[in-house]
């Protein structure tokens, strides 16, 4: 009897394990929306709504966590950063590819005006969307979000109730079936000629 009741524990661990491994593993293949933000409550409705759409949350809380042991830049300038803070910030989001990129404007630690504008103007980061969320900034800066190329701009009192809207909205969903029925057809004429004038 003992030997059984041990066999059926070490059986209900096993399917824990799994059950958790599992769910860990469903959990990193939702896409991810990233978000920069100090702001608990904020952060708290975008968790439970970002979960309730089908996604996951990474959270940065200001632009140190992007920081690292950087050359000192020499020489020439470049239309787009070859080093330090930005390079990180760009390279990281370019290889994550998140589904959505939240900035909270009142996030004093968040240098939201260079980001904005880096983001939207770098060519492996631009078409990635993005929204600024603001609640104590004036309605000029909130202008200038727009301006710089943000997706969309809120005000946080509406956030309790839209942000799973704004989510729905803006966020980019994966359609994998639809990715390898095109992967699976034949490249067109003009795409055949331009890889033979390439090779």
């Amino acid at each position: 009897m003992v030997g059984c009741l041990r066999r059926i524990r070490e059986y209900t661990s096993r399917c824990q394990s799994f059950c958790y491994n599992q769910t860990y593993m469903d959990h990193l293949d939702k896409p991810v929306i990233i978000a920069f933000s100090t702001d608990k409550v904020l952060l708290a409705q975008m968790q439970r709504s970002a979960i309730r759409s089908g996604f996951r949350l990474n959270v940065f809380q200001d632009a140190s966590q992007f920081a690292g042991p950087y050359p000192a830049q020499m020489g020439d300038v470049f239309a787009e950063p070859q080093g330090g803070l930005e390079f990180d910030l760009i390279d990281k989001l370019s290889a994550w590819q998140p589904a959505l990129i939240l900035i909270d404007l009142d996030a004093e630690d968040i240098p939201w005006k260079k980001w904005v504008a880096l983001i939207k103007s770098v060519s492996a980061t631009r078409r990635l969307p993005l929204i600024c969320i603001g609640g104590s900034i004036p309605a000029n800066e909130l202008q200038f979000a727009w301006n710089l190329g943000a997706d969309g701009v809120y005000s946080k009192g509406k956030a309790d109730i839209q942000v799973t809207d704004w989510i729905i909205r803006h966020a980019r969903q994966r359609d994998h079936s639809s990715l390898e029925t095109s992967c699976q057809q034949s490249l067109s004429a003009l795409a055949v000629h331009g890889l033979q004038l390439f090779n």
